[in-house]
């Protein structure tokens, strides 16, 4: 059951990563569409930099404080590490 929720949450936070990193693209960078997308799907396959992207692209493009995207992308991932070492000691 586990496995499917953290699969589910990872799904989710691959998709807003992916719309945070083409905001970072289109917006700051004034990228076309196009290549903004291309960029954007490119950069979410490589994880530390399409996580970095997608807090950029939420402060910068969205108008999040830093606080509020670094939570959003990187909370997540606290919280299942701490739910791997719970599980880990039953």
């Amino acid at each position: 059951m586990i496995r499917i929720l953290i699969s589910i949450m990872y799904a989710i936070i691959s998709v807003v990563q992916f719309f945070a990193t083409f905001s970072y693209f289109a917006t700051v960078h004034d990228m076309n569409g196009f290549l903004s997308f291309i960029l954007a799907i490119i950069t979410c396959w490589i994880p530390l930099l399409g996580t970095i992207l997608g807090v950029f692209g939420a402060h910068d493009g969205w108008g999040w404080s830093w606080s509020a995207s670094l939570l959003l992308f990187v909370g997540p991932f606290i919280v299942l590490g701490l739910l791997a070492l719970i599980g880990r000691g039953r």
